[in-house]
């Protein structure tokens, strides 16, 4: 969470991620008003960790071209905590 002071969050992020072959999934909830193309995070993650070519005897299934990135997140609104 990020907070502006003790009572506003401005941005709440409760996310987790599950892969199998050929897929990885994003599960969770946001509170924010930031648009964030989730599809072009996870691809650029998974080329920046090596996933980007079968020659490396990686799976072709979990190849960033090939790999199907399912979005499961629920856009929650705002939240302000009151202590």
């Amino acid at each position: 969470m990020l907070f502006i002071n003790d009572r506003t969050v401005v941005m709440l992020l409760v996310i987790e991620t599950a892969a199998k072959t050929g897929m990885l999934m994003l599960l969770g909830e946001i509170a924010s008003k930031a648009h964030v193309d989730y599809q072009k995070v996870v691809r650029d993650t998974i080329k920046y960790i090596g996933y980007d070519d079968s020659s490396k005897g990686l799976n072709p299934f979990f190849i960033v071209e090939h790999c199907f990135v399912l979005q499961l997140l629920l856009a929650v609104n705002t939240l302000v905590l009151l202590y």
